[in-house]
């Protein structure tokens, strides 16, 4: 019966077998009694008779034997127990012995008892059930078998088995991991887990093998919560709590995606039996889902507190629905929570789900508009109504303690917790006013009140002022850009430079806006100061003060909330100009007539809006406004630069940089000269304008020019300076026309010559200097960008200039007929620098890893005719 077996299966079994020894004339079993053990004989004879009054007693695959007189090493006594456990057989009791079995010598043997076997075949499940053979040896599972039927018929052959049965602690052990998975199995049928969810739980719980590690531990709610991965603890709180949401009145019109939110926020929780809940006059500071269990309400209904009413709460009920009712729209948490009006106590013990305070609150916070359009402000909710007049009462004490007192008297008010309540009023007035004031429509008014109410910022912040920073600072990030975009997007349109923008260039502008407040009679800046910011007025006046004559002669401007000023500031950032040389200079004083607030644009913000959004940018940006003076007047042109820093020398009566006195003046000038030497090596390389104003943006933007303003302009200060994409569209652009004309590589595709310029690396080589002697190894191939290489061999001397290649051979070392055979070619003549050279050069170890990378290519397309002698 164990011919077909796996293996694994026989290993399994053996795992449980034990040595025993039988003296001789012992017996194993009488006739009439269990077969309870297989016996696998070593040593020695065991034989048996046949007991003829024995045919009243049920007897089960007696017939293996009654052909047989004895059994001797290697047989096997007890089979019938192999049948005993199959997964076809019904029998509930042992199979009875028909014969008296006995040792005719010492017997050595190994055995296993029943409920070994039983742990055994428990322990296998689905081998067993996969790999029994019946008579015909043909395999006997059905094909509707389910892991979840193997299991539970596995938990089944084990009725009847009693733990202090088991004698051995590795099998008293395993019985009890058994037991554990059998009443986690209970335990989800119970609920009414269905069969996909319950065979990932008890997966889970065998894969991790949690029985284990949480032997003694109660199996409830808290117990499967605890140990169960996010994914299926969510499914089990959807199944067993999204059906009892859906009767709470209040609930009842949310969409379905609430109740999952929901569902995220509960936590488990267990009342033993006649533990309290919440008695009467305590906070009802939660609700509850109840999954097992039951609870007693008993309400007061008489002062003498005779008469009770009691309700009885079970599986599938919730309790405490009014901390529903403080959360909705009409209330939103302003009063305090809820008072029981009951005593709640648990029957038996209870397994249940709690939504918690600070969970409720984070809820209505995230999810803010879909709990206040769908909250349902049903007639059944009696709590919803006692709360909102209750609230009522409180805010008409409010009102009149305020009119009564006012804002100057509120320290006349004794009662602590009434005058924290009048100060929480007050500070609701101001927001609510602002909020009106900046004409904010009312979804955006919700989001603000209700975010400030569900996080008790208003109670938090009691004493600070009302002003942009304060919702600023107080505001999600999506609610506070909102607010942004709300107050300033209509003045950014208004911006001349600005009016060719595309839309979502005014929403990015928003995110780099920052707010800020001047007290009345401030500074904003003084005329002759840097004008290293934009303003936006939300609310004050400005006072903008010309100096027009060498007198007294001035032009006052006034600007007001949707005003703006500092817009020098844009043109310094003019495609034209790209902030070149210092932030533009205050022809005006500016100055608060009142206290103002205000968002501004600083030009650290400008920059990173112009490095990001470049092409947006300059496709857009408006160069032709009539208020764009100041872009004329900065503009440095490239072919005026030579020009400007004349005209600063002779200014300064000066020849040399070094005899500039003035610090800051020196450093302007050392940053224009560094420019005119970016534009000229950009120009001599003969790079087009897109290219030419993708570098430029770079450098500048970023601040290249002025931290790297001691550093040569060459082709490795491009290389280490710009980014990926950008350095290599120059070196494309330096490098392909010159590897085209390489007679190796002019039959290879367009795109290897791109996978060339990737590996090629920048070099700068001083003048007289040695690049390889003659006998030397060849390392790279060179490309020449800048100045002259003289190459002398035995016979003659040649000049190699820009755009000129040599270390061919190298190539020739990597053709399809060598492939690197041997050590890299040596040198036939000398190379050296006849000035300053700047090349690019393509590395034996980057050539390897190129014919490597894209091998096939290079093979099919490689000129050979083009190797000399190779």
């Amino acid at each position: 019966m164990l011919k077909n077996k796996l293996d694994t299966t026989l290993k399994s079994i053996c795992q449980y077998l034990k040595p025993v020894t039988y003296t001789e004339n012992s017996y194993i079993t009488e006739a009439g009694k269990p077969i309870d053990l297989i016996l696998f004989i070593l040593d020695g004879v065991i034989t048996w008779t046949s007991n003829t009054t024995s045919d009243a007693v049920t007897t089960v695959g007696s017939s293996m034997v009654t052909n047989l007189s004895h059994l001797e090493k290697g047989g096997l006594y007890g089979e019938e127990l192999l049948s005993w456990v199959s997964p076809s057989s019904s029998l509930s009791t042992l199979p009875i012995s028909a014969q008296d079995v006995k040792c005719q010598e010492k017997v050595e043997a190994f055995v296993i008892n029943a409920v070994q076997l039983k742990i055994a075949v428990s322990e296998l499940g689905m081998l067993w059930k996969n790999y029994y053979t019946s008579n015909n040896s043909q395999l006997s599972l059905p094909s509707d078998q389910t892991y979840l039927q193997i299991q539970k018929e596995t938990y089944g052959q084990l009725e009847g088995t009693r733990l202090e049965e088991i004698e051995d602690e590795g099998s008293r052990q395993k019985f009890k991991i058994m037991m554990k998975e059998k009443d986690i199995h209970e335990w989800l049928s119970r609920n009414g887990i269905h069969e996909d969810l319950k065979t990932k739980v008890m997966r889970h719980i065998n894969l991790k093998n949690i029985a284990v590690q949480n032997m003694d531990a109660d199996v409830d709610l808290k117990y499967l919560n605890t140990h169960l991965p996010f994914d299926i603890t969510i499914s089990l709180k959807k199944h067993l709590c999204i059906s009892t949401l859906k009767q709470v009145p209040m609930l009842q019109s949310m969409p379905e995606d609430m109740f999952t939110y929901i569902c995220y926020r509960l936590e488990p929780v267990i009342y033993t039996q006649n533990s309290n809940v919440v008695q009467a006059g305590e906070s009802l500071d939660f609700m509850l889902i109840i999954t097992g269990g039951t609870i007693i309400c008993t309400d007061m209904t008489s002062n003498t507190e005779t008469t009770v009413i009691t309700k009885y709460l079970n599986k599938g009920d919730f309790y405490g629905e009014e901390f529903l009712a403080w959360a909705s729209p009409d209330i939103l948490f302003s009063s305090p929570v809820p008072i029981s009006t009951r005593d709640v106590k648990c029957q038996t013990k209870v397994e249940a789900f709690i939504l918690k305070v600070d969970k409720l609150r984070s809820l209505v916070s995230e999810y803010n508009s879909k709990w206040v359009s769908n909250f349902n402000n049903c007639n059944n909710s009696e709590q919803l109504e006692e709360l909102a007049h209750r609230r009522n009462k409180m805010d008409q004490i409010l009102n009149e303690t305020y009119v009564k007192y006012g804002t100057t008297k509120l320290e006349e008010i004794e009662d602590e917790e009434l005058r924290q309540k009048v100060k929480v009023m007050i500070k609701e007035k101001d927001i609510l006013e602002w909020v009106s004031r900046n004409v904010l429509d009312e979804d955006l008014k919700t989001q603000i009140m209700m975010h400030l109410k569900l996080n008790n910022i208003i109670e938090k912040s009691i004493d600070a002022d009302v002003n942009v920073e304060y919702f600023k600072s107080h505001l999600p990030f999506d609610i506070a850009t909102s607010l942004t975009k709300h107050l300033c997007i209509s003045v950014l349109k208004k911006v001349p430079m600005l009016q060719s923008m595309p839309e979502d260039m005014f929403t990015y502008i928003c995110y780099r806006l920052e707010p800020v407040i001047y007290v009345e009679s401030s500074n904003i800046v003084r005329a002759g100061e840097p004008f290293d910011f934009m303003l936006i007025i939300i609310e004050g006046t400005i006072i903008c003060t010309d100096q027009v004559t060498r007198n007294t002669g001035t032009i006052t401007k006034y600007l007001n909330k949707g005003d703006f000023c500092g817009e020098e500031l844009l043109s310094w950032a003019s495609p034209n100009i790209l902030f070149s040389g210092a932030a533009p200079i205050s022809t005006r004083d500016v100055k608060c007539q009142t206290k103002v607030e205000a968002f501004i644009l600083k030009a650290s913000k400008l920059r990173s809006l112009v490095s990001e959004y470049s092409f947006k940018w300059i496709s857009n940006f408006n160069n032709n406004c009539d208020n764009s003076e100041q872009s004329e007047e900065l503009a440095l042109q490239p072919d005026k630069m030579e020009q400007i820093l004349n005209k600063t020398y002779k200014k300064l009566g000066i020849t040399k940089l070094e005899e500039i006195e003035d610090e800051g003046l020196r450093k302007k000038v050392k940053i224009m000269m560094k420019e005119k030497d970016i534009l000229e090596w950009v120009s001599r390389n003969g790079l087009d304008e897109d290219l030419k104003t993708q570098i430029m943006m770079h450098l500048k933007l970023n601040n290249i020019i002025e931290k790297s303003i001691d550093a040569d302009v060459n082709v490795e200060y491009f290389k280490s300076h710009l980014p990926f994409d950008i350095a290599t569209s120059l070196t494309k652009h330096l490098c392909i026309s010159v590897l085209k004309k390489v007679p190796m590589l002019q039959s290879m595709p367009e795109d290897m010559f791109t996978y060339i310029c990737y590996k090629l690396e920048p070099m700068i080589y001083t003048e007289n200097s040695n690049i390889v002697r003659a006998g030397e190894s060849l390392e790279y191939v060179l490309i020449i960008i800048q100045g002259t290489i003289i190459f002398t061999d035995m016979m003659t001397s040649k000049y190699l200039n820009k755009g000129d290649f040599c270390g061919e051979e190298l190539l020739s070392w990597a053709s399809p007929n060598i492939m690197f055979l041997g050590p890299a070619p040596l040198s036939t003549g000398e190379v050296k620098c006849q000035t300053k050279v700047e090349a690019f050069v393509l590395k034996a170890d980057k050539l390897r890893s190129l014919v490597s990378e894209y091998s096939s290519k290079w093979i099919s397309n490689f000129n050979n005719s083009a190797v000399g002698g190779v």
